[in-house]
């Protein structure tokens, strides 16, 4: 596939990905439905991370972005799993969990992937993992925590600080991984 072709693939997952996620937050916070919610979270923080992940690196491969999704996708799972935990029955600490084990092997594995398929730029790729891989979705649950607890829990100021905290930790992620990525591209030429 062309440069062209992988870029609007890219933009098309990230748009895809940002109206999932925003969809998963409307259940979570006003529907309250919030098994089903979870449904729509990790898919939507998944292909929003390796949208952007794509757009990006332009020296990005297809396997690198999805591995960005892929620890995007597992650190929404653990929060499900730390959620699950709050319940009072013992089914639902089983799950949180399945959740959470889940959870860290398929972090493990985005790490490891993220970092193997980047084989010409292995320090700007452990540079990006933390950077895109990590603070940008612990951005999104940042903010998706936010909205919940502005909207079923009531507490205004900390809820806009934990969605602030969310947002600049995306924001910061998104900003020094491009910045990470740019300056590694600039060094190989």
């Amino acid at each position: 596939m062309k440069r062209a072709t992988y870029s609007k693939l890219f933009l098309v997952t990230l748009v895809l990905g940002l109206l999932i996620l925003a969809f998963g937050v409307f259940l979570l916070t006003y529907m309250r439905y919030h098994e089903r919610a979870y449904v729509f979270l990790c898919p939507g923080a998944a292909l929003l991370i390796g949208g952007i992940a794509g757009v990006i690196a332009p020296q990005a491969k297809v396997k690198s972005a999805i591995f960005y999704g892929v620890m995007a996708f597992a650190i929404v799972t653990m929060t499900v799993g730390v959620n699950y935990l709050t319940y009072h029955d013992v089914q639902d600490h089983q799950r949180g969990y399945i959740c959470i084990a889940g959870g860290i092997i398929i972090l493990l594995v985005g790490i490891v992937g993220a970092i193997v398929t980047q084989p010409m730029a292995r320090l700007a790729a452990c540079f990006s993992v933390v950077e895109l891989g990590i603070a940008a979705s612990i951005g999104i649950v940042a903010c998706i925590i936010g909205c919940h607890i502005l909207t079923i829990e009531g507490y205004q100021h900390e809820a806009y600080l934990i969605i602030t905290i969310g947002a600049v930790c995306f924001l910061g992620g998104i900003a020094s991984a491009a910045f990470t990525q740019n300056k590694a591209a600039i060094q190989r030429r």
